[in-house]
């Protein structure tokens, strides 16, 4: 039964791969995503709340468990932002130079080596990064990416820290870290939410509570079971991901993870009928690459 612990995080992996679609049409259809998140984890924190409260004190208590949820929360709302305005192929490719900041965490934090073949593997890695964002585009040393791809990659960074706290949590129960990973997902973006609300009194921007008028104006019913039907499929996977992660070594659960890509990328292709560009494809193949070397890499704790 070793395998189990690589299969959850394979259907996390799978979840988040497919779970733009819902995003996206929730996002066309008024509902923004930074309300969409902060409901569907809500929706999880209540239920998880309701049958182990428990967890909850166990979480605020936690040191790890709190930074693990900050982590995981800025984690799911960057990712969550970026691929639902972005450009889902290269936001996920991007995401995706993960593996590299977590073989890095986990070498300071968690003392698992790096050596002279992980050093290989994240120059690998930073070279696709190039190619992917066309740096080099006609010799002109002109940066093409946008704000959603920024977010991508900042995500990947978050993500790599909360699997490092994931890691260090595996003395916690699953329900403990589950709770942590879902307040800490509901509370970044009602952080987000409060933020710009206060902006909005000062005329900086226009208020998230405009974005709810999509509730009233598109049929709530539709929109009320797309939420629910996330916060099942969210929380499968988070939970899936806690469980397995908890069990491996976290530059194993980062590449595990890549699975999300094809995944992503074959759906794209088929719900929007077009191609991805050549240079991301062979830039992203590099990203690859240098995750799937480490695979056949035995990294052991110091």
């Amino acid at each position: 039964m070793k395998f189990i612990p690589h299969f959850c995080v394979l259907i996390n992996a799978v979840v988040w791969g497919l779970v733009w679609i819902p995003m996206k049409w929730l996002d066309i259809n008024g509902l923004s995503i930074i309300w969409t998140t902060f409901f569907a984890y809500l929706i999880l924190t209540g239920l998880l709340l309701l049958f182990r409260p428990r967890s909850f004190l166990i979480t605020i208590k936690s040191k790890t468990l709190l930074l693990m949820a900050l982590s995981y929360g800025l984690t799911n709302i960057c990712f969550n932002w970026a691929v639902t305005n972005g450009d889902v192929v290269r936001v996920v490719f991007l995401f995706y130079l993960m593996p590299i900041w977590a073989a890095i965490f986990a070498k300071f934090f968690l003392s698992e080596a790096l050596g002279f073949k992980g050093m290989c593997r994240v120059f690998l890695a930073i070279v696709g990064l190039i190619i992917v964002l066309d740096i080099f585009d006609q010799l002109s040393l002109v940066l093409q990416i946008n704000f959603y791809e920024i977010l991508a990659i900042v995500g990947g960074v978050f993500f790599a820290l909360a699997n490092v706290f994931l890691r260090k949590a595996k003395s916690y129960s699953s329900f403990d870290r589950s709770m942590a990973i879902y307040f800490g997902s509901c509370f970044v973006p009602f952080g987000v939410l409060s933020f710009g609300l206060l902006l909005s009194n000062f005329g900086f921007s226009t208020s998230p509570l405009d974005s709810l008028q999509a509730l009233y104006s598109f049929d709530f019913n539709s929109i009320f079971l797309v939420v629910i039907f996330m916060s099942i499929a969210l929380g499968a996977a988070n939970f899936c991901l806690q469980f397995g992660g908890s069990k491996l070594l976290v530059q194993t659960t980062s590449l595990l993870m890549i699975v999300e890509i094809p995944v992503a990328t074959v759906s794209s292709a088929i719900l929007s009928n077009k191609m991805t560009e050549s240079s991301v494809l062979i830039g992203g193949s590099l990203i690859v690459a240098a995750a799937i070397w480490a695979i056949f890499d035995r990294v052991k704790m110091k």
